[in-house]
């Protein structure tokens, strides 16, 4: 199965419908909220987001949107690989506006086929009838070692995901590494996880470190990543994650471009 879940989600409160239903800025992104990527490649056991804005959607006279939502991704042959038929939705807006941010996600499973495939969502305003969808392509690379699932959070569990980043702002780092081997003595990963933070002329502080090397189930496929960032400066800045196994020998990097404004 190419994908376990498919899941439609409004980020945050507007709408108050007039003209054409459409979707706009269309992206694919690390997450909710999070940076655009900049390929749209992904490996078996991560998961990809379609983030993009819906305007026009009308309300009722209490705020109330009413649409309904379907994904459907398709392989390069126009095979459907997976579907979620149209579900019946409902929002209150009650900051008003015309903009709605949205998302669509997959989680691809580890045994997902490599190839090319289609994403297409469609939105429809059960009030008005009125449709819109857009479709993007993107491409599973082969199984192998690499991080995954990530997200940027104000918190430690990963519930709340941020967009913005602001001095003194808690800020986490979360993601998988999937595709390791284990040692034939042992039967543990030896896996290296490091973050460093690099600014706008190549600067970097010391890097966070952490190693995963016991106490990993036979049974696990995946390991969680999870780093702290301390956002204590105003500026540009790039995040890098590598992950080493030491087993085999393999290193795969991130990078993640992010801005940090000064508190006011």
């Amino acid at each position: 199965m190419l994908a376990s879940l498919a899941l439609i989600s409004l980020l945050q409160a507007p709408s108050i419908g007039a003209g054409d239903l459409s979707l706009t800025n269309v992206r694919f992104t690390f997450g909710v909220l999070g940076p655009t990527r900049a390929e749209a490649k992904v490996r078996p056991g991560d998961n990809l987001f379609l983030s993009f804005d819906i305007q026009g959607i009308s309300t009722d006279d209490s705020g109330k949107a009413s649409y309904s939502t379907s994904v459907e991704v398709s392989d390069s042959t126009g095979k459907v690989a997976f579907s979620q038929p149209a579900r019946k939705l409902q929002e209150h807006l009650p900051l008003g506006g015309d903009v709605l941010p949205a998302f669509a996600q997959i989680d691809l499973g580890l045994d997902s086929p490599k190839g090319e495939y289609t994403m297409k969502v469609s939105i429809t305003d059960t009030s008005s009838g009125k449709s819109a969808s857009v479709s993007m392509k993107f491409e599973v690379l082969p199984k192998g070692f690499d991080l995954t699932r990530f997200s940027f959070t104000g918190d430690s569990d990963g519930v709340v995901p941020i967009a913005a980043y602001g001095v003194g702002q808690p800020f986490w780092f979360h993601g998988s590494v999937v595709g390791f081997t284990r040692s034939p003595q042992t039967k543990q990963p030896n896996v290296v996880l490091r973050l460093r933070v690099v600014d706008e002329s190549g600067k970097f502080v010391k890097p966070f470190t952490g190693t995963v090397d016991k106490d990993v189930e036979a049974s696990a496929t995946s390991l969680p990543v999870r780093f702290f960032v301390p956002l204590n400066k105003a500026g540009k800045y790039t995040i890098e994650v590598l992950a080493t196994d030491d087993v085999k020998g393999t290193t795969v990097t991130k990078k993640f471009p992010i801005t940090v404004f000064p508190a006011k």
